[in-house]
């Protein structure tokens, strides 16, 4: 966003809490002790520099060095083997990302490049066992090195179908078990194309969201020329540890009613299954570049919202609608990263999979829109630690009463990407298929999962649906139906947002 003045609003211009952990970790390289803390109580850079001015940084706990031994599994990853069902692919759960990469960089850069990128991010080493019947992470010695393809002896007209499959023979690629988590191939085009591409493939239990932005910012710098990328963040075995502090205190502790009130509420989506069909969908469709600005920008200071705030809203009018009910729970994803839990770690340059998952009770019944937006977003307030004490009260703790997922349909904002990728990059988003990320076989979030991102500008929504519980028109219908109500919404809050905005009593402490 330009021009940004040092009074305008951190969260009006589109921010959000994914984008504080990037502030954090640039302002922390540039010599200031930014949190993402700070970010959240002082929205404006005249604040936060007021803020921030003569305080000392606090010692950050960080483990430097090529790391080995034993990591313990965060909660999300026991959430994964434990929802690991007969016959799902126990390596093939990935996330990726291709690029677009200048013609004239040579294989020795790159490589180069992703030695030191490996070097630094332990997580990408990680390796699995299953030892007297439950799954341990170690960090292992393989270190994987960068592997090219070339296209050879085909048309221009073929290069996607190249692409995607050769990617989708690496996404099929990673072993766990054997320290393959990841996978680093430089695509050559020949002269099918003006730039070649680079695929990153990594298993979703050593990656996250945030992490996607920290490997990428690196590899940009590295790739530029940057060989000095400065000390490593705290480790994942330092947040495991620091979670079993969190474990004990009576901070934690105070939150089970809450969490097993929450969880046994049990208002479940209808199912329709049978339908005749079985495996994994997933519903595309986009809000216009118009509608996504006016979401980021816009709406929120209308009743001062987060993005998470309206699309929350969003899906429990679309959902109640169709379902009926007054009330449901999802599941929620968040980043994970909430430093105030564990004081003394920075997560802001780390790699691995942070996030938190945790049951919210959407209800209400609001007929009016507003009222419906200032309800969630008074909701959402009220979750102690921003939900990452669910997962350590079920899977540190072994709480009683918190087993088994309470919930039939996943959510979880991804963030914005594509925006600092583009402008001549040496290294940009290349938007060709990358293969099936996941394996037939994986079940996990009940009967739907809504992913939803802001990618180059443009608003995306992923509705996967169980084709076994409900028919593809369904899927479709509420996919487009939350767009709907969406825009709804956005519009709704741009009207109040002209006539000045209006507060909510979780702005007021």
């Amino acid at each position: 966003v330009s021009p940004v003045g040092t009074g305008d609003n951190f969260f009006s211009l589109g921010g959000d809490s994914i984008i504080t952990i990037q502030v954090s970790g640039r302002a922390r390289k540039a010599g200031y002790d930014v949190r993402p803390r700070d970010i959240f109580r002082y929205q404006t850079v005249s604040l936060l520099a007021t803020a921030v001015t003569g305080r000392t940084a606090g010692a950050v706990t960080s483990e430097q060095g090529l790391l080995s031994g034993e990591s313990g599994l965060l909660p999300i990853q026991r959430w994964y083997f434990e929802g690991l069902g007969d016959g799902a692919p126990l390596s093939h759960y990935n996330q990726s990302m291709l690029f677009r990469l200048g013609r004239g960089v040579p294989s020795g850069v790159v490589r180069t490049a992703v030695g030191a990128l490996v070097g630094r991010h332990d997580a990408l080493r990680f390796r699995y066992e299953l030892k007297d019947g439950a799954w341990r992470q170690y960090y292992g010695e393989h270190l994987p090195e960068l592997e090219e393809e070339e296209m050879t002896g085909a048309g221009g007209s073929s290069l996607e179908g190249w692409i995607e499959e050769t990617c989708g023979r690496y996404q099929r690629s990673l072993d766990i078990e054997r320290g393959r988590v990841c996978r680093f191939v430089l695509l050559r085009t020949g002269g099918h194309d003006a730039a070649d591409r680079l695929l990153v493939v990594v298993h979703h239990l050593a990656v996250d969201g945030v992490s996607w932005r920290v490997l990428e910012d690196d590899l940009r710098r590295l790739l530029e020329g940057g060989a000095d990328l400065g000390s490593k963040g705290s480790s994942c075995r330092e947040w495991y540890l620091g979670l079993e502090g969190y474990a004990g205190s009576a901070r934690l502790q105070g939150q089970a009613g809450y969490w097993q009130g929450i969880s046994e509420k049990g208002m479940r989506l209808p199912d329709e299954g049978p339908t005749g069909g079985s495996g994994w969908s997933v519903v595309r469709m986009v809000l216009d570049r118009d509608g996504t600005s006016a979401l980021l920008q816009g709406a929120g200071p209308a009743y001062n919202t987060e993005i998470n705030d309206l699309l929350l809203s969003a899906l429990y009018r679309t959902l109640g609608g169709w379902s009926g009910l007054d009330g449901i729970v999802i599941g929620l994803e968040g980043h994970g990263r909430e430093e105030a839990v564990a004081p003394g770690i920075d997560l802001g340059h780390t790699v691995g999979w942070f996030t938190s998952l945790y049951p919210v009770l959407l209800e209400g019944g609001y007929a009016d829109t507003g009222d419906l937006v200032k309800g969630t977003k008074e909701m959402l307030r009220r979750v102690p630690d921003k939900g990452l004490g669910y997962g350590v009260l079920r899977y540190i703790c072994g709480r009683d009463g918190l087993s088994g997922d309470p919930w039939d349909v996943v959510f979880n904002y991804l963030g914005q990407f594509g925006g600092s990728a583009d402008g001549g990059s040496l290294l940009s988003h290349s938007r060709e298929g990358r293969g099936p990320e996941t394996g037939e076989g994986h079940r996990f979030g009940g009967g739907m999962v809504v992913n939803s991102a802001v990618q180059d500008g443009v608003f995306e929504v992923y509705w996967g649906y169980d084709r076994g519980r409900y028919h593809p028109s369904t899927a479709e219908g509420l996919c487009a139906r939350y767009l709907e109500v969406l825009n709804e919404i956005i519009s709704h809050c741009l009207e109040v947002s002209a006539s000045g905005g209006r507060p909510t009593p979780s702005d007021y402490g």
